[in-house]
C-alpha cells in the first residue's frame, strides 16, 4: 500500500474501532484492534499497535482458543506483550492452559 493507501485504512480502522466500542460490541472490537495493530506494526509504530490492542485482548478472560483470540495473542507475542496463558476447547467445555 502507497503511504495515501494506508493513512486511509488507518483512518477507517479508527472509525470501525470507535462504533465497536461505542456498541460494546468486544468480539468486533478485537478483531477490528487486531487489524489496525497490523497495519501500525507494518508502518514502523510497533508500541502503537501494542498500546492499542493489548487493553483489548487483556478485557477477555476466555475464549482463548477461538482464532481472532489466537490472531491477536500472536501479534501481541510478535511486539513483546505477554499474553494470557493458551486455552483450548475440550469436551464441550474450555480447558485453561492446554495446548
Amino acid at each position: 500500500m502507497s503511504g495515501r493507501d494506508d493513512d486511509a485504512a488507518e483512518s477507517s480502522l479508527r472509525e470501525a474501532l470507535a462504533c465497536a466500542r461505542a456498541q460494546a460490541s468486544k468480539g468486533w472490537e478485537l478483531r477490528i484492534a487486531t487489524s489496525l495493530a497490523e497495519l501500525l506494526r507494518d508502518r514502523s509504530r510497533k508500541d502503537a499497535a501494542r498500546a492499542l490492542l493489548a487493553p483489548v485482548y487483556d478485557w477477555f478472560d476466555e475464549g482463548f482458543g477461538y482464532p481472532d483470540m489466537q490472531w491477536a495473542a500472536a501479534l501481541l507475542g510478535e511486539l513483546g506483550h505477554e499474553v494470557k496463558a493458551k486455552a483450548r476447547i475440550g469436551a464441550g467445555h474450555l480447558v485453561r492452559g492446554g495446548a
